[in-house]
């Protein structure tokens, strides 16, 4: 038996006697049952055995003691040596137990001493029966009808008749009947009960030890209790340590360690002299110690990455350091508050998980830890995001599904089912406000929890105790905790308008909330009808129920559930577009939904315009008086926000007063003057007021977007553009209120283009002069960049709005075509995960009053080794290998990859994650430095001719080499010519690098810088290459309809007038012919582009039109020229010659463009389109899982600035067999791919075939295969480490840039179809002779890249090896997925170590890397598991 933190377990022999209030419960009188029994405060629970009671199953008997004492010995024996004690319930039952030892028998007995003075000392017993509900009638039984069980709590009728479980609140203390939803609600208010008297008996433990602590101060200090300072003055005295000595062994001092067990095990320490008395008292203090705690969360950022804190963290989770537990909490809310919920959100898995296996608590310190972990959980779901909020409604109604209703789940899962029923009700409670802390769950559990009447108010009243005592207790919660922020009733103390705008708020993301979970279960649903319909039935119903969905108005939020900002709404899901996917087991549904982003409302920029301009004043922009862009973002503001505080006094403010005119022009000449100083201060001297031209500039391009009101010297007037009025007139107002009829309109155009030429000039300027823009200014930049495209819109498109093509030359055209910033910033990629990048430091210095002498402040590098000498010495912080640690030989390479995320990255996905302040020469001379390594052991290895992949990628991996050094050899030469850094100004340095970046690129040529579209490319890119295929596709079919005598019908001689309609047949000298490539480079080849299609080009340059509406245009101007010059011409969509348009069918661009002129709301602003699998039958938790480590790869390879591709896609379990995957764009399986009519000459000639129309079919072609290869590559690695199985062609992709993805992650981890006797076990990963002939053989340069990718990736994922083994450690801990399921986790664990190979060299390790490419290369299980498919399933080899 043990006891310890106010609860008491052990096995003892039971014995009932005297009388129970319930006579149907006296069968088990007088008899002797040896069972597992538990007292927790006045509770004493049994249960059949140990084994039931780790099961979780419900127990024999329940009781509420009201008494207990020692059982009186048999006459002439020792009391002693008694081993029985006695108790008496609620009932009027008596218990007589006894405990196989009189030790044992006394710890009972203090525990449930301690219970009764805790439930005396807070609130009287409770000891009110209720009467049972009358069973249902049953007079429609027939006489031979077999006898019906009816539910004990509800009195409905029971079909199975083997659930059992007791009901003291009726007064039966054992087992009895009940159905299965009571016998749920049974079990839950049991949990909450249990957590009651856990802090019941916390709060009296706690009481006891700081009485206990007070009696000991008072004997050290002799009289007086005063602050206790740890140092050599403060030590006890020898005297002092002896009265300590004495007063612990005294008759009143036993009560507290009778109360306390803690205290009791410390108090003997002291006597055996295990402790001194320094330490005995160091013990007792428990004053919290901010400045240690601001040093520990210090610690954490100077320690490492996000990974190394989950790691630090799963360490003190299932220890009894609580305020450790508690300070890295509190870290992650400081990182969610410096807006890095990202960071969070990725290891949100890893942390519900280490949720769930705390529960259930089972004493004291257990319940403070998980209630820390539940009030983190809880506060970030509530207050930071809600789509984290859905994630963990998901997430823990598939474990609840997994524990109710399967019987095989391991024991951990099913004991702690009714602890997270009630975690699940109490989000929800919070998400939805409710008052007394209950909701039931409706919402997100539907019908898992529905309790009768009775126990609906049992559970209310169990739960506001248990908010009452929380409240008492809130010092032991998270400084941000929206538990106590409910509790205390804050929304109460808060202004009216903030308040109202935080119910506000609630109620929008409860609405959010429940409308999505919904919305996701409805089309869950969908998919399991259909899979047990027939197949030729499936679509028709599928139409029939979207289109039900889309009538009922009830849609869902984000299908993708990204965390973000803002809500995206669902707004229809076309019904014509579905489709369902034939399948034996599951049936998975293709939906494609339209979404909207719901933006900040406009009101709001108000607050952002007086936000920008406080930031203005505090960095000394802001003269005395309105400056002249206050008036003018106010007068700009005023079309959209009205001020409704008015003065109370009748007395006009002079702001709002008419001026006369010498006012007005005295205020002009001095917001002229302002303007022009602040002007010439920030244009001469851009180094030092970076951020002040930066704020200017924002604020004059900032409010909807509008060009500069231009303020004229003579006559004062302010240009207003109204953003009602469609026309682009302008509205000419002077000082006076009177329309200025003086000047013409156009002329007022002109002069308004001239001042907004000028201004932008003059941004230009300032952005060339910066020497050096932080990370934190990149926002703001984007933002001019975007308003100083829109200010040139109307210039660039003015004379094709209006149809004259004839007014300028092909040359001046394209160059202002050409002029135009293509590179338009998109909002639709997710942010990558922060989870290995270093913590930024915080730099936030304390305001110090004015006058008070500031103290030295130390140098960082001080700061550092301090901080470190903290986590090291007092914090006892494990030493991980991602931590910083001294530098040895074999760990060369996770140097390099650890100084490499210092770097910035390329793509935009990845500027999160850039550095905390390194150069980006740095990054990519490590990058160049791990690729030198592999490239030099592979020369090595081919020298020797110990390694045959070697020596095939010899000749390649020589001349990259050689490329290597003569770049760098070109570097040094640059870098010896350069002047000094102090003689070089901002804008020659930064030409002077431009020039040393020029003479580089020019020295080495690299083909892997050429850019290709694919799936990490902009939305632009996307329409442009949808574009260009349409503009070939269209060119085809002239070439087919072209006569035996030569002669094409021309369809360009047909064009249409300003109006739209067809003038006819013209003369070909009258139109001016573009060619596309002129107009974007990638065009090039498409030919001459027709009129119409050049006009809607034009205008989505401009800005115009978008992606969408430049594709329909383009599209129903070309159909429009086929069936003017040929009616009977089909669009030639299936046309199999045209292989680069018919083998991916409709790209996405294409189909979301289509979508959009369809759909009501399809140019509205926030509008897109996204493509999911719905499906059931099948677990996709296990997916998701390793869907993260895939995610986790790109980051690790981007941070070592590697060429490594992979395409991380969103999957989510809504539960146990239901789930939604993300839609990968413009890709098709192996297998579909080659089953396509027209598909020859293999994988290498699709690729061709894909590139035989482009403007340089050699480059393009060259362009695939090196995407080919470094997505095959980083795939291939991967599969290694996590064992990837189940690889047929079906489960492998190919997009239309040639990238590799793999899906379907079902068999991982070391299992695999077949078991141990798989084809494919033996392989490290797949690659064919196909793959190989792609990349043109194992003597060629791509095989060579692919060979020195693979071996970089391996090198960049070992410096990375240890946030692997925590994510795999804390998932595979009783986890319920296939590939962990019997297997114990530090099996799991040490394999993956394994083949990380951390004990290996670099140089060992590269050659490691190589004999894995060699057995795949020769491996005979990849040819035969394929063919094995094609015979069993049909799928192409």
């Amino acid at each position: 038996m043990s006891r310890q933190n106010g609860c008491c377990r052990g096995s003892l022999w039971k014995q009932v006697q005297g009388v129970s209030q319930r006579r149907d419960q006296k069968s088990d009188e007088n008899k002797r049952i040896f069972e597992y029994c538990v007292v927790s405060g006045v509770l004493f629970i049994s249960y059949s055995d140990y084994n039931a009671y780790n099961r979780g199953d419900h127990p024999m008997t329940v009781y509420k003691i009201v008494g207990a004492s020692a059982s009186a010995p048999s006459s002439g024996g020792d009391a002693s040596l008694n081993t029985t004690f006695r108790m008496v319930t609620s009932q009027g039952t008596h218990l007589y137990c006894t405990a196989p030892t009189p030790t044992d028998c006394n710890t009972w007995l203090a525990t449930l001493h301690v219970g009764l003075e805790a439930m005396y000392m807070s609130a009287p017993l409770d000891t009110s029966i209720l009467k049972p509900v009358s069973p249902e009638s049953s007079s429609n039984r027939g006489m031979f009808r077999e006898k019906q069980i009816l539910c004990t709590s509800c009195g409905r009728s029971c079909e199975v008749i083997t659930l059992s479980t007791p009901l003291p609140q009726y007064g039966y203390e054992r087992r009895c009947h009940v159905c299965p939803e009571c016998l749920v609600s049974q079990g839950v208010w049991l949990d909450v009960q249990l957590r009651n008297q856990l802090y019941a008996t916390y709060q009296y433990e706690q009481r006891a030890l700081n009485n206990a602590r007070d009696e000991c101060y008072e004997v050290i200090h002799e009289g007086g209790i005063v602050e206790i300072k740890f140092n050599e003055a403060t030590l006890p005295t020898v005297s002092q340590a002896n009265a300590l000595r004495d007063l612990i062994s005294s008759i009143d001092f036993l009560a507290y360690r009778r109360a306390c067990p803690e205290l009791d095990r410390w108090c003997s320490e002291l006597e055996l002299g295990q402790l001194d008395a320094s330490e005995f008292i160091d013990l007792l203090d428990d004053t919290p110690n901010t400045h240690m705690a601001e040093l520990k969360k210090q610690a954490f950022r100077v320690a490492g990455d996000m990974g190394s804190a989950m790691k630090l963290f799963s360490d003190y989770t299932f220890t009894n350091d609580v305020d450790m537990f508690r300070q890295i909490l509190d870290f992650f809310l400081d990182l969610c508050d410096e807006s890095d919920l990202s960071s969070v959100a990725f290891f949100w898995p890893q942390l519900q998980s280490l949720h769930l296996k705390m529960l259930p608590p089972r004493d004291s310190k257990e319940l403070i830890r998980v209630e820390l972990m539940e009030d983190f959980l809880l506060t970030i779901a509530v207050k930071y995001s809600i789509q984290l909020a859905l994630e963990v409604t998901w997430a823990y109604v598939a474990d609840l599904e997994d524990s109710l209703f399967n019987s095989n789940i391991s024991p951990p899962t099913r004991r702690r089912r009714f602890s997270v029923l009630r975690f699940v009700c109490e989000l929800e409670s919070l998400l939805f406000d409710f008052q007394d802390g209950w909701g039931g769950g409706s919402v997100s559990l539907r019908s898992m929890l529905t309790p009768s009447k009775d126990q609906v108010i049992l559970l209310k009243d169990e739960m506001m105790h248990l908010t009452q005592t929380r409240k008492k207790l809130s010092n032991i919660f998270l400084s941000r905790s929206i538990r106590v922020e409910k509790l205390s009733d804050l929304k109460f103390t808060k202004p009216p308008e903030e308040a109202a705008e935080d119910a506000l708020k609630a109620a929008k993301y409860a609405d959010y909330f429940s409308s999505h979970l919904s919305f996701t279960r409805r089309i869950c649903d969908v998919a399991e009808k259909l899979r047990f319909l027939d197949v030729s039935k499936r679509p028709a119903v599928l139409q029939k129920e979207m289109d039900i969905l889309n009538s009922s108005g009830s849609m869902g939020g984000d299908p993708l559930n990204r965390v973000k900002d803002g809500l995206v709404r669902i707004v229809r899901v076309p019904s014509k577009e579905g489709h369902v996917f034939r399948s034996k087991e599951r049936t998975p549904i293709l939906l494609l939904m339209e979404v909207i982003e719901e933006l900040e409302p406009v009101a709001s920029k108000e607050k952002d315009i007086d936000e920008m301009l406080q930031e203005q004043s505090e960095r000394g922009i802001r003269r005395d008086g309105p400056s002249a862009e206050e008036a003018v973002l106010r007068r700009n503001s005023n079309n959209y926000a009205v001020d409704l505080e008015l003065p109370e006094s009748d007395e006009v403010p002079a702001s709002n007063r008419i001026r006369s005119k010498s006012e007005e022009d005295d205020v002009h000449s001095a917001e002229e003057k302002i303007v022009a100083q602040e002007r010439e201060e920030t244009v001469v001297e851009p180094e030092k007021d970076t951020d002040d031209a930066k704020i200017w500039m924002k604020g004059n391009l900032d409010a909807e977007r509008l060009e500069e009101a231009v303020i004229n010297e003579g006559e004062g007037a302010a240009a207003v553009e109204t953003e009602e009025n469609t026309d682009d007139a302008k509205l000419w107002v002077n000082s006076e209120g009177n329309l200025d009829a003086g000047r013409g309109e156009k002329q007022v155009y002109e002069e308004e283009k001239q001042e907004t030429q000028v201004n932008l000039k003059n941004m230009n300027d300032v952005q060339a002069g910066e020497s050096k823009v932080s990370d934190s200014r990149d926002v703001k930049e984007s933002d001019e960049q975007v308003s100083s495209s829109e200010a040139g819109k109307n210039v660039d498109c003015a004379d094709l709005l209006n149809g004259n093509f004839e007014r300028q030359s092909t040359e001046d055209e394209c160059q202002q075509l050409n002029s135009i910033d293509m590179e338009k910033s998109s909002n639709r990629i997710p942010p990558s995960p922060r989870a290995l990048t270093k913590f930024k430091q915080l730099e936030s210095p304390e305001n110090r009053e004015e006058g008070k002498i500031e103290p030295e402040t130390p140098s960082k590098e001080a700061m550092e080794m301090l901080v470190i000498d903290v986590m090291n010495q007092q914090l006892n912080v494990p030493q991980l290998t991602t931590f910083a640690r001294e530098e040895s030989e074999d760990d060369s390479e996770k140097e390099i990859i650890s100084k490499g995320a210092t770097a910035s990255n390329k793509t935009p996905t990845n500027r999160k994650m850039t550095a905390l302040g390194e150069a980006d020469q740095k990054s990519n001379q490590l990058s160049e430095d791990i690729k030198r390594n592999v490239l030099t052991t592979i020369m090595s290895k081919s020298l020797r001719g110990s390694n045959a992949i070697a020596a095939g990628a010899a000749v390649a991996a020589q001349k990259s080499l050689q490329e290597l050094d003569r770049k760098r050899a070109v570097e040094l030469m640059l870098n010896d010519k350069t002047v000094p850094q102090e003689e070089i100004s901002g804008g020659e340095e930064e030409e002077a690098e431009l020039q040393r970046q020029k003479m580089i690129d020019l020295c080495v040529n690299d083909s892997s810088k050429g850019s290709s579209v694919g799936l990490n490319g902009n939305e632009d890119d996307e329409a442009i290459e949808s574009l260009r295929l349409l503009l070939l596709q269209e060119k085809k079919s002239k070439e087919k309809d072209e006569d035996p005598m030569g002669i094409k019908v021309s369809s360009s001689s047909s064009v249409r007038n300003a109006n739209g309609s067809l003038d006819g047949q013209i003369d070909k000298s009258d139109v001016i012919e573009i060619d596309a490539g002129d107009v974007d480079s990638r065009l090039a080849g498409c030919g001459v582009l027709p009129p119409a299609v050049l006009s809607a080009l034009t205008l989505w340059k401009g800005g115009v039109v978008t992606n969408a509406e430049l594709l329909e245009l383009v599209k129903k101007d070309l159909q429009f020229i086929r069936h003017s010059d040929n009616p009977s011409a089909d669009a030639g969509e299936d046309n199999s010659e045209f292989w680069g348009r018919f083998a991916f069918g409709e790209r996405w661009a294409e189909k979301k463009a289509r979508i959009a002129a369809c759909s009501p709301e399809g140019y509205d602003e926030g509008w897109d389109l996204h493509g999911v699998i719905v499906k059931s039958n099948d677990d996709l938790r296990q997916e998701a899982f390793v869907m993260q480590l895939i995610e986790l790869c790109r980051e690790a390879f981007d941070l070592a600035e590697l060429e490594l591709w992979v395409h991380p896609y969103r999957i989510i379990a809504t539960g146990r067999t239901t789930g939604i995957i993300e839609c990968v764009k413009n890709a098709m399986s192996f297998d579909g791919l080659k089953k396509r009519r027209g598909f020859k000459d293999g994988l290498r000639g699709h690729l061709e075939r894909m590139a035989e129309f482009s403007s340089n079919p050699g480059e393009a072609f060259k362009t695939m295969q090196h995407n080919f290869v470094r997505s095959l590559a980083s795939y291939s690695l991967m599969s290694y480490l996590f064992l990837f199985k189940d690889r047929h062609n079906g489960n492998i992709l190919l997009d239309t840039a040639g990238h590799v993805i793999h899906i379907d992650f079902g068999f991982v981890f070391g299992i695999a179809p077949g078991g141990s006797f798989s084809l494919e076990m033996s392989t490290p990963f797949k690659i064919t002779d196909e793959m190989l002939e792609v990349m043109g053989g194992m003597q060629s340069p791509f095989f060579s890249e692919f060979v020195t990718l693979f071996c970089c990736g391996f090198l960049a994922l070992r410096a990375h090896m240890d946030t692997f083994l925590t994510i795999v450690e804390i998932t595979c801990k009783t986890s319920s997925f296939k590939c962990f399921e019997g297997r114990e986790s530090s099996e799991v664990v040490e394999k993956l170590r394994s083949r990380f190979c951390p004990d290996l060299s670099k140089e060992t390790a590269v050659a490691f890397a190589l004999d894995l490419i060699k057995q795949s290369t020769q491996s005979f299980g990849t040819k035969q598991y394929d063919y094995f498919q094609y015979l069993s399933q049909g799928i192409a080899t």
